[in-house]
C-alpha cells in the first residue's frame, strides 16, 4: 500500500491546486509505486470524498486497474439546496425534540419558515431549469465547458475496471453525490453496471469516524480486491457513454 498526501495537503510541501488539478499528483503516485514495487501487477485508487471524486475525474488518463471510492464530493448549488430539504427538514418534521422544541416557544417559527421557503422556491427553480449535461464528443472537440460533475461522470461511466462505492447513510456530501447521480441521464443506471459494486453504511458519517465502522470499511475493502480477479471487466470501446 502507497499512502500519500497530494501537494499543500498534510506532510507534502508546495501549495494546494485543488482536487479538479490532482491528475498530475495521482499520476506521479501510481508511475512512483510502479517504479519502486515493479512486482506491482495491478494498482487501486483508494479515495474519500474529493479525493474520490478526483480519481474519477482523472482514472481514464492513470492506467489503474479498479477503484475504491467513500462518499464521492459532487457539491453543487442545484443538489445542495434538495439535499437539505430532504435530509434536515424533512427528518426534522419526525423528530420528536423538535416539536418538543416547538411546543416550548425555543423555536422562531417566522424565521424557520422563511428559510424553508427560500430553499424550497430555489428548489423549484433548480428543477425547472433545462438540464445542461456535456456531451462527450462535444467536449473534446471543445464546444463544451464541463463542470467537475460532468468530469467525475464521464470517468465512472468510462472505467472499465472494477469500483466499490462505500456510502455513509448520516453525510450530506454522500446525499448530494447520490441526488446528482439520481438526476443524471446516465450516471442514474452506475449501479447496474458490471463491475460496480454498493455498500450502503446507514450509521455512518463522513469519515467513518468510529473503530467499528473503520473496521466495516477496512473488511469491506479487503473482501472486495480479494474477489477482484472474478471482477474485472474489459474496457468499452464505446467510451460507456
Amino acid at each position: 500500500v502507497l499512502r500519500f498526501d497530494v501537494r499543500g495537503m498534510g506532510d507534502a510541501t508546495g501549495e494546494f491546486p485543488g482536487f479538479e488539478a490532482l491528475g498530475p499528483d495521482l499520476a506521479a503516485a501510481v508511475a512512483t509505486l510502479r517504479e519502486q514495487v515493479p512486482a506491482v501487477r495491478r494498482v487501486v485508487l483508494w479515495g474519500l470524498c474529493d479525493a474520490a471524486t478526483a480519481a474519477l475525474m482523472n482514472v481514464p488518463a492513470l492506467g489503474v486497474d479498479g477503484l475504491v471510492l467513500l462518499n464521492p464530493w459532487a457539491r453543487h448549488a442545484d443538489t445542495q439546496v434538495r439535499t437539505e430539504v430532504k435530509q434536515y427538514y424533512a427528518k426534522r418534521a419526525f423528530d420528536p425534540a423538535f416539536w418538543r422544541k416547538l411546543l416550548a416557544g425555543r423555536v422562531n417559527v417566522f424565521q424557520a419558515a422563511g428559510e424553508l421557503a427560500g430553499k424550497l422556491w430555489r428548489v423549484l427553480r433548480s428543477s425547472a431549469a433545462p438540464a445542461v449535461v456535456a456531451d462527450a464528443d462535444a467536449d473534446a472537440a471543445g464546444l463544451v465547458d464541463a463542470d467537475y460533475r460532468e468530469r467525475m461522470a464521464r470517468g465512472a461511466l468510462s472505467f472499465g475496471g472494477p469500483q466499490l462505492y462505500i456510502l455513509a447513510g448520516k453525510d450530506h456530501v454522500c446525499a448530494e453525490f447520490l441526488e446528482y447521480s439520481k438526476g443524471h441521464p446516465r450516471l442514474n443506471g452506475l449501479w447496474r453496471r458490471p463491475g460496480v459494486t454498493r455498500l450502503d453504511l446507514p450509521q455512518a458519517d463522513h469519515t467513518f469516524s468510529s473503530a467499528p465502522l473503520r473496521a466495516q470499511v477496512e473488511d469491506a475493502t479487503l473482501r472486495w480486491l480479494q474477489a477482484m480477479p472474478a471482477m474485472q471487466t474489459p474496457p468499452r470501446a464505446d467510451g460507456g457513454l
